[in-house]
């Protein structure tokens, strides 16, 4: 089991971990290597559980084979992406990073996806005022993650 003091501050490999959870983990190795969830519910209009672990602020969720597909993180996660905390920059200062990382940055009504890197940034308050922080970062394993009808 992973000691939890290892997940207070991540690195992201884009489309392949995020510190040392990998994509592609089974259902059975995210419990071997966390443990029980906090929480288990049904995120939106999935019919697969997702894994709370409010403790470290992160969601797991499960693609259609039980596989690991995406982590959403929240505070108090800690994540690394070039070499930079995300958590710490402003929404400006966020999608700035990624305009000049990833082409493929879209941003959209409440937040932004840089495709190339397998990230989506929450961050509605964005429209009243954009030095403000992200509410939530959720960094998946699929190029085509959000063109999926699954």
């Amino acid at each position: 089991m992973v000691n939890k003091s290892d997940l207070k501050q991540m690195k992201i490999v884009p489309h392949v971990s995020v510190g040392p959870i990998m994509f592609n983990l089974t259902v059975e190795d995210v419990l071997s290597m966390l443990g029980e969830p906090t929480a288990r519910f049904f995120k939106g209009f999935s019919n697969r559980e997702t894994f709370a672990y409010d403790d470290v602020g992160m969601h797991v969720f499960f693609d259609k084979y039980l596989l690991v597909d995406s982590l959403e993180f929240f505070e108090p996660a800690k994540l690394i992406l070039f070499d930079i905390e995300l958590f710490e920059l402003s929404f400006e200062d966020l999608i700035n990073l990624f305009k000049e990382k990833d082409a493929s940055t879209k941003e959209d009504d409440d937040g932004f996806v840089a495709n190339q890197t397998g990230i989506a940034v929450y961050a509605p308050e964005k429209v009243e005022d954009r030095t403000l922080k992200a509410e939530a970062i959720l960094v998946y394993r699929d190029l085509d993650y959000y063109e999926k009808e699954d």
